[in-house]
């Protein structure tokens, strides 16, 4: 899919946004040149903005005139160089979602972009959270999501405390962790 073509799929329309043809042939990051679509499915838009950073969705937000979208994919997982106000005006969504990975070694989604939804007061559902997410788009508009962690749970399954970013401090161990300090091997130190 290139920039500016249109592709249809069923009932799904998909447009590509980013990145533009001219920087095929410049030496930019492989962030600069994720690939950004917006899916259009029945009365709902979806915007998946890949790796992108903050420059190049300020960019996105003054070529494309039409980026509103319902649901937002944080770009770049929501890393602080991310999520740039100028985005979230365009886009204006109702909700967002974060992939990232449970305890990744990034952090993110970073703290600050958690706070810049929330300021929006935007729900943003989270990968490292809830694992594999799952929607639905009804014909009426409405969105509802799942989360894999909530429906399909196991007794192995470390999952956050509902409704908190982190565990209360109370329960982190030593080094900060949300897994209770254990007791060293007889014999070991």
């Amino acid at each position: 899919m290139t920039t500016g073509d249109p592709r249809q799929s069923g009932t799904m329309a998909l447009q590509g946004l980013h990145p533009p043809a001219q920087d095929y042939g410049r030496r930019v990051s492989t962030n600069a040149m994720s690939c950004v679509v917006r899916v259009q499915a029945g009365s709902v838009a979806v915007l998946l903005t890949g790796d992108i950073p903050a420059d190049r969705e300020a960019a996105l937000a003054a070529r494309e005139p039409v980026l509103q979208a319902q649901l937002l994919m944080a770009p770049h997982h929501g890393s602080r160089s991310s999520s740039s106000p100028a985005l979230l005006a365009a886009v204006a969504p109702s909700m967002a979602f974060a992939q990232s990975g449970y305890r990744n070694r990034y952090g993110h989604p970073d703290p600050g972009v958690v706070d810049r939804y929330a300021a929006r007061s935007l729900a943003l559902a989270r990968t490292d959270h809830g694992g594999a997410l799952h929607w639905r788009m009804a014909d009426d508009g409405t969105v509802q999501h799942t989360a894999a962690r909530a429906t399909a749970v196991r007794y192995w399954h470390n999952r956050p405390f509902a409704g908190q970013e982190r565990p209360p401090t109370d329960t982190l161990g030593e080094d900060g962790s949300d897994e209770a300090p254990r007791e060293p091997l007889s014999g070991m130190p």
